[in-house]
C-alpha cells in the first residue's frame, strides 16, 4: 500500500485538474454571455474579479501540471511557466472571444489583470514549495515570493476598494452631486462627445467659487457635454435641482435626467432646453416637474441613473463654467 503522504501527492493533481475544469467552464459562462449595463462598482468589482479568479486558476493549473503533463512531475519551474501561460492564454483567448459577443468588448484592463492574478498565484506557490527547505537563499526566495503575492493581492483589489470608498465620499457630499475639486467627482463626471475641459481658472464673471469646471462644445459636434453617472441616487427627499453656470456668449443648452428604468428613448425621461443669457446665473428645476419629465410614466426618484448636460450641433466653439451641481 503506498504511503499516506504518496497518495496525497498524487491526489493533489487530480483535484486540481477538476478545479482547472471547473474554473474554465465558469470562465467561459461569464465571460462570453451578452454583456448588459453595469453600475461603475460592478464595473470595478468585475475587474477585481478578473484578479482573484485568475489567482485560482493559475494556481490550480501549475498543481494539475505533473497530472498533465507528466514530464513535469519534479520540474517545478515547469510547473510554474504552465501555470502561467495556461491562465494568461485563457485570458487573451477570452478578451478576444468578447469581440465577438454582443455587448462585449476586448478590455486591456482585464487582461492585465488576469495577467496580474497568474503572477501572483505563482509567487505562492514559490513561497508554499519553500516550507521546510534548509538556507539562507531559500528563506530570502520564500520572503520575496510572499511580499510580491501581498503586493500584488493590494493591487488586485484596489479598482473595488478604491470605487467603493468614492461611493462612500459621493453619499457624504449629499445635498452636494459632484464637487469638481475632490477627487472622487472624476469617477463619476464625464466630459464627452467631443467636449473638453477649459484649463486655468475660470472668467472674473464666475462668483460661484471653486467648485467649477469650464468646458468647451466645439463646433460641429453632436452632443459634446457633461454626463454624471449615478450621482447621489435618492431624491425624493429634495425640492429643487439647481446648478450654477457663467456663459460668455448666450446660447442653449440642453439638459436631461433619466433613472435606471429609462428606456433610451426621449419621451422616457426629463428633458429640457435652457436658454442661457450672458452672464452668471443659477439654475434651479422643481423636482416635482423632473419627476413627471417622462411622457408616460413617473421618473422614479428613488433611483437616479444620470444627469446630462450638452449642446446639440454647435454652430461654434461654445464656452461654460459649470460648478455647484446640488439638492435643495
Amino acid at each position: 500500500m503506498a504511503p499516506t503522504d504518496e497518495v496525497d501527492v498524487n491526489r493533489t493533481p487530480k483535484l486540481a485538474v477538476t478545479g482547472v475544469l471547473f474554473l474554465l467552464l465558469l470562465i467561459a459562462g461569464l465571460g462570453l454571455k451578452p454583456g448588459g449595463s453595469l453600475t461603475i462598482l460592478e464595473d470595478s468589482l468585475q475587474m477585481s474579479g478578473h484578479f482573484g479568479v485568475f489567482v485560482i486558476l493559475a494556481f490550480c493549473t501549475a498543481l494539475a501540471a505533473p497530472y498533465l503533463l507528466p514530464w513535469s512531475k519534479d520540474r517545478r519551474w515547469a510547473q510554474y511557466l504552465c501555470g502561467l501561460v495556461v491562465s494568461i492564454g485563457v485570458g487573451a483567448l477570452l478578451e478576444v472571444g468578447q469581440l465577438f459577443i454582443p455587448g462585449r468588448y476586448a478590455n486591456l484592463s482585464d487582461l492585465t489583470f488576469d495577467v496580474a492574478g497568474a503572477i501572483a498565484a505563482i509567487c505562492l506557490l514559490i513561497a508554499i514549495h519553500q516550507i521546510g527547505r534548509q538556507g539562507i537563499q531559500w528563506r530570502v526566495l520564500q520572503i520575496a515570493s510572499g511580499i510580491a503575492f501581498f503586493l500584488l493581492v493590494i493591487l488586485g483589489i484596489q479598482p473595488f476598494v478604491l470605487c467603493y470608498i468614492d461611493y462612500q465620499k459621493r453619499d457624504a457630499a449629499l445635498p452636494k452631486l459632484i464637487d469638481f475639486n475632490e477627487g472622487w467627482s472624476r469617477r463619476f463626471a464625464n466630459i464627452g462627445e467631443g467636449a473638453s475641459q477649459l484649463i486655468g481658472q475660470p472668467p472674473t464673471g464666475w462668483t460661484g467659487g471653486e467648485d467649477v469646471v469650464g468646458i468647451r462644445f466645439p463646433k460641429g459636434a453632436r452632443y459634446p457635454g457633461l454626463g454624471i453617472k449615478e450621482p447621489c441616487p435618492d431624491w425624493r427627499a429634495f425640492e429643487t435641482f439647481a446648478f450654477d453656470v457663467f456663459a460668455p456668449l448666450p446660447g442653449p443648452l440642453e439638459f436631461r435626467v433619466n433613472d435606471v428604468e429609462h428606456n433610451n428613448e426621449f419621451d422616457d425621461r426629463f428633458n429640457r432646453r435652457l436658454n442661457l443669457e450672458q452672464g452668471f446665473r443659477t439654475i434651479r428645476i422643481p423636482i416635482d416637474q423632473i419627476r413627471t419629465g417622462p411622457k408616460n410614466r413617473e421618473l422614479d426618484l428613488s433611483n437616479i441613473d444620470r444627469i446630462q448636460l450638452f449642446v446639440y450641433k454647435p454652430s461654434a466653439d461654445f464656452d461654460l463654467w459649470l460648478g455647484n451641481f446640488r439638492l435643495d
